[in-house]
């Protein structure tokens, strides 16, 4: 679901850059204004959809965005960038490697998990509910329906 806002709010974005670059000049005072809160909101849900800060993706836009200036022109590098980053998020091509690997992970070891240590023969269904401490262990408690 989120995903998908993220993806709708870069359309969005996209879609809206037209209008602030056509005719290749400020109008005036509202329309710097305009193009100051467009460049925010695209630095905004670029955090949100490249977490990694080091990412080229967000690397640039952040980079454009606190140049400032020349807003058309950073209105419409910042839109090409978009552009560029939605397929590359609906491959699968941006992650956090590190927190992808550990999920993954997780999942293979709950999936192995009994209250026992053994192969679970009962059908009354287990609820597991996994609790952080501070020191990052990990508590598994059953809980039968």
């Amino acid at each position: 679901m989120l995903e998908q806002a993220i993806r709708a709010k870069i359309q969005d974005l996209v879609r809206r850059s037209d209008a602030l670059t056509s005719g290749g000049r400020l109008r005036d005072a509202g329309h710097i204004g305009l193009c100051q809160g467009w460049i925010t909101e695209a630095m905004n849900i670029i955090e949100l959809a490249v977490p990694i800060e080091n990412n080229s993706y967000r690397r640039q836009i952040t980079k454009i965005g606190d140049g400032g200036g020349e807003f058309i022109a950073d209105v419409a590098s910042i839109a090409a960038i978009l552009r560029a980053v939605l397929p590359d998020i609906d491959a699968g091509l941006i992650a956090d490697f590190g927190n992808t690997i550990r999920a993954e992970t997780f999942d293979d070891f709950l999936e192995h998990l009994t209250p026992t240590g053994k192969k679970a023969e009962s059908k009354l269904p287990v609820c597991w509910r996994v609790l952080y401490s501070r020191t990052r262990s990990v508590a598994f408690v059953g809980i039968r329906a």
